[in-house]
């Protein structure tokens, strides 16, 4: 065990308690986050739409002043816009987005469901194909981002070498668009979910657990250290 724990390490793997080693070989079923983990979490901004009066270029600079103090892969297609021009106070991070103080408004950014608790007409998305997500204030939807992403080099040939292995394959995604389904088919994975909360992936894994299965998560970022 300390061997191995030690061979790990150089790995640049954390092994944290004896017990995990010892439960590895019993796990039927991984489970999977889908932006950072399956793919490269380098997205960039492939789409503008603006839905106010202002113009493209204002609406970048204020989703990156909100974004600048995420963590989250989505922050960094929107570092490139971000300018000392725009300032926001009291920024707050949420599970579905970003909301902070732009002008004396509330300001947010972040999902369709996150952006209308603070304003309820809302439109709908320019496509309902592709990865969007929504700057608002509480009185105007301001514009509509659609973002892109790759998949990783070796994201195929782990999930084949996986499901050769007997394992049972998951993909559990806060993202909330087609590009889900579309990745899940083209890695040939029957079971996923879209638009899921850290507490829903949770109680995925507790339900999986319940059942009897042994599971393992495998993700990238701070919402998935539950």
């Amino acid at each position: 065990m300390t061997a191995a724990t030690a061979h790990l390490r150089r790995r640049g793997l954390l092994v944290l308690g004896s017990n995990t080693l010892e439960t590895l070989p019993r796990i039927n079923r991984i489970i999977f986050d889908k932006t950072g983990t399956l793919t490269r979490g380098e997205l960039v901004v492939a789409q503008v739409h603006t839905a106010s009066g202002l113009n493209r270029d204002a609406c970048l600079e204020l989703a990156a002043a909100l974004e600048q103090i995420s963590p989250h892969p989505i922050a960094t297609a929107f570092t490139a816009f971000y300018s000392t021009r725009v300032q926001v106070q009291d920024p707050v991070i949420g599970t579905r987005g970003l909301r902070a103080h732009w002008q004396g408004q509330e300001v947010r950014i972040g999902t369709q469901d996150w952006a209308e608790e603070l304003y309820s007409d809302l439109p709908a998305a320019p496509s309902s194909h592709g990865h969007w997500i929504v700057l608002t204030t509480a009185t105007d939807c301001l514009a509509w981002f659609e973002l892109r992403d790759q998949l990783r080099d070796e994201t195929p040939s782990v999930i084949k070498q996986l499901k050769n292995s007997g394992l049972q394959i998951e993909l559990l995604s806060g993202d909330n668009s087609d590009q889900v389904k579309i990745l899940s088919r083209q890695l040939d994975i029957e079971n996923y979910r879209s638009g899921q909360s850290p507490q829903q992936k949770l109680e995925r894994i507790r339900e999986l657990q319940n059942s009897g299965e042994c599971v393992a998560m495998v993700g990238d970022g701070l919402n998935d250290a539950p």
